[in-house]
């Protein structure tokens, strides 16, 4: 039961960190907003390639597991947008 417990936590917190990261991205880099319908709602937000052929990461649970900085990387390098 507490081994349970202790995964149940560690996953939410692993939740919020990836939360916490997209927030930082999407404020630094689009304002924290949609570019296209100004919409600011985290759970909402997703980025999106302008150009498939430059696609290196497929979901934001590919880029979640990195640092900040080399998420925002990722993003300018592939042109995304939010």
């Amino acid at each position: 039961m507490r081994t349970h417990l202790k995964y149940q936590k560690n996953d939410q917190i692993r939740q919020i960190k990836s939360w916490i990261k997209k927030r930082i991205v999407t404020e630094n880099l689009f304002n924290g907003k949609c570019i296209g319908c100004g919409e600011d709602k985290l759970p909402t937000l997703q980025f999106h390639h302008r150009d498939p052929e430059q696609k290196t990461y497929q979901k934001w649970s590919d880029l979640s597991k990195l640092i900040v900085r080399k998420i925002m990387k990722k993003i300018k390098d592939d042109s995304a947008v939010c």
